[in-house]
C-alpha cells in the first residue's frame, strides 16, 4: 500500500524458506507445500522457495504464526525474513525476466 505522497505503508520483505528433508519423502513435499500455500496469501513467488511482500507489522507477525505451524523445527526446517527499508527497495535490481514485486492496489467496497 501506498501513502498519498506515494511512499510504501509498511515494508517490502524477502521471505524465503527451508524445508529439511523429512523421514518420507511425502512428508516433506507436504510441508513445503503448505508453506507455500501460506507464503502465497501473503506475497508474490519469485523463485520457488522465495517471496516478496508488502506487510505491515501485523501482517508480518500474523504470516510468522501461520508459517509456524506448518514447519518443523526440530528437523531443521527455517525461514529467513529479510526486510528492506524503503530506500534501499528503490536500490533492488533484477537480471531476468521479471521485475520486483510492485505493490498492488487494492480496493474493498
Amino acid at each position: 500500500m501506498r501513502d498519498e505522497f506515494g511512499r510504501y505503508i509498511g515494508m517490502f520483505v524477502i521471505v524465503t524458506f527451508d524445508i529439511v528433508q523429512a523421514p518420507t519423502r511425502r512428508e516433506m513435499g507436504r510441508r513445503i507445500y503448505r508453506v507455500a500455500k501460506v507464503m502465497k496469501a501473503f506475497g508474490h513467488r519469485v523463485q520457488k522457495s522465495v517471496f516478496e511482500c508488502h506487510l505491515d507489522n501485523p501482517q508480518i507477525e500474523t504470516l510468522k504464526m501461520r508459517i509456524m505451524m506448518e514447519i518443523n523445527i526440530e528437523l531443521g526446517d527455517n525461514v529467513r525474513f529479510y526486510k528492506v527499508c524503503n530506500s534501499c527497495f528503490e536500490k533492488i535490481e533484477v537480471l531476468g525476466m521479471e521485475g520486483v514485486t510492485e505493490d498492488q492496489e487494492v480496493y474493498i467496497f
